[in-house]
């Protein structure tokens, strides 16, 4: 159950012909005023604009869009994203995962993605991500378990190091030498858990809206906000099974995963995307669960000695922003960049998430 939940807390590139993804900008802006601008009057702020382009992009409307015959002007029509957006079923051992290629051979270093959850796919963090195929090839998969791929496998396959051995496999199968490596929320221990065991296979790691520290508690009980917020979470029903209480676990904890209620509509949205599942509940509440975490996560990323992207929301109600400051100052090979979000970053502030992620990448090493 990813993001701040009281109950669990913790195809080939395009042709030239078509405009690449870093029109995007443009694009959606164009796509945001000519299709729906007139059913949203006060969708105003370009960040809004280019969250509800790639939803229509990727998803569909529930508005009455026909996206097919959308007008962007100047004689251009609205290009075939799925041309861009190339997704695969691959083999990994013992199981198969559903993996979406996004900027399919650009750049040098693929960025590959953890989502967090555990028990949701990876389709949440596509507002932030798909921008991020303009320059490099960003790969994303759904987690055993999760999403479109092997699902209802023995309990005892639900473990945090078979998500390590299986980005792993996934790598070797895809002929991926050395990658970037970027977790997001639970995904973000699972990458330290992969730096520690495949240190040679990492360049550069971003750990966004994440932990490694098990003790943050106190920071969240002692914030009048998240307290007030947690009053309005509505009790679990009982006689759930395990997606039907992860699907209610996430939408309940909607109003502490993301800071601007404002947005709560249009995150509500990004969640009904989601498919969800419930196979990691069982050997959570079963206390089966292995760590998250390496045992010392300050001195696994000191010994590594690569360099490090702390991308945290500054009212983070999932994991507080004092475990991102924690974690830079005991790290000196990271920089901590702070957005004025909540844990769902990439949501609120997708433009200014991708940047901080693309100008990290960037660099020169």
């Amino acid at each position: 159950m990813d993001g701040p939940s009281p109950a669990f807390p913790a195809t080939g590139s395009p042709p030239p012909s078509k405009p690449h993804l870093s029109d995007l900008d443009q694009v959606a802006t164009r796509i945001a005023y000519r299709a729906l601008a007139e059913a949203d009057p006060d969708w105003s702020t370009v960040a809004e604009r280019r969250v509800d382009a790639v939803w229509l992009l990727r998803f569909g409307s529930d508005r009455d869009v026909d996206v097919g015959a959308v007008d962007l002007g100047d004689g251009e029509a609205l290009w075939d994203h799925s041309a861009m957006n190339r997704t695969e079923t691959v083999a990994v051992g013992d199981v198969s995962l559903f993996v979406r290629r996004l900027g399919v051979g650009r750049g040098h270093h693929p960025l590959v993605v953890l989502h967090g959850g555990p028990s949701w796919d990876h389709s949440y963090l596509l507002p932030g991500l798909e921008p991020l195929a303009t320059k490099r090839e960003v790969l994303a998969f759904d987690q055993r378990g999760c999403g479109r791929s092997s699902r209802d496998l023995p309990i005892t396959s639900y473990q945090p190091e078979h998500i390590v051995a299986d980005t792993a496999r996934l790598l070797a199968a895809l002929g991926f030498d050395r990658v970037d490596l970027l977790g997001f929320s639970t995904g973000g221990q699972v990458a330290q858990l992969f730096v520690q065991a495949h240190p040679d296979k990492v360049r550069r790691l971003v750990l966004a809206s994440t932990t490694a520290y098990r003790d943050f508690g106190q920071h969240l009980q002692s914030w009048p906000e998240y307290q007030q917020r947690v009053t309005t979470i509505p009790p679990t029903p009982s006689g759930l099974d395990d997606l039907e209480w992860t699907e209610h676990d996430a939408a309940a904890s909607a109003v502490t995963a993301i800071w601007d209620l404002a947005k709560l509509p249009r995150y509500r949205h990004l969640l009904d995307q989601i498919r969800f599942s419930g196979d990691w509940l069982a050997p959570w509440q079963q206390g089966l669960l292995h760590p998250w975490r390496p045992e010392d996560p300050e001195q696994v990323l000191r010994d590594w000695g690569r360099p490090v992207l702390i991308l945290h929301g500054e009212h983070d109600m999932g994991f507080p922003i004092q475990v991102a400051h924690r974690l830079h100052h005991a790290v000196p090979n990271s920089e901590l960049a702070v957005l004025q979000a909540g844990h769902m970053a990439h949501f609120e502030l997708p433009d200014a998430w991708s940047r901080q992620v693309a100008a990290f990448l960037d660099a020169v090493d």
